[in-house]
């Protein structure tokens, strides 16, 4: 079962779980561009795994290269734009036998508001989360 939870309520369980991590599952351009979550505070680094290229081609060695950093039975917390993404993410990781994933429903941009912009409703970056840019 894939649990869908807010970028907030991600990170502090991140902060309160040994084992936890952050998968930002969006492209090498997208963490280059955009930035990419700030864990520092609570001692963890994200894990950079692209689920998709920037071409939309499925990295087939995702849950692969997921399980090289941890193990099964820890839980994954995934994060891509606006939460799409992870979510397919978190449903391969479970078929992979990953037994707790997180998505993080509102993504580190969050969904378009009302005038076409992102980052301006919901979000890594709108809930004032540590991110770095570059």
């Amino acid at each position: 079962m894939i649990n869908e939870i807010t970028s907030t309520q991600a990170y502090q369980a991140l902060a309160n779980e040994p084992d936890a991590v952050l998968i930002d599952c969006r492209t090498k351009e997208e963490w280059q561009l955009l930035g990419t979550p700030d864990l520092s505070g609570v001692g963890k680094r994200a894990v950079l795994i692209e689920w998709q290229d920037f071409q939309g081609r499925v990295n087939e060695d995702f849950c692969d290269q997921v399980e090289d950093v941890t193990d099964t039975d820890c839980p994954v917390y995934v994060i891509c734009r606006s939460g799409g993404r992870s979510r397919s993410a978190c449903e391969a990781l479970i078929n992979a036998g990953f037994e707790q994933c997180f998505n993080l429903k509102d993504g580190f941009d969050g969904k378009l508001n009302d005038k076409g912009q992102r980052g301006k409703a919901e979000g890594w970056q709108f809930s004032d989360l540590p991110w770095t840019q570059g």
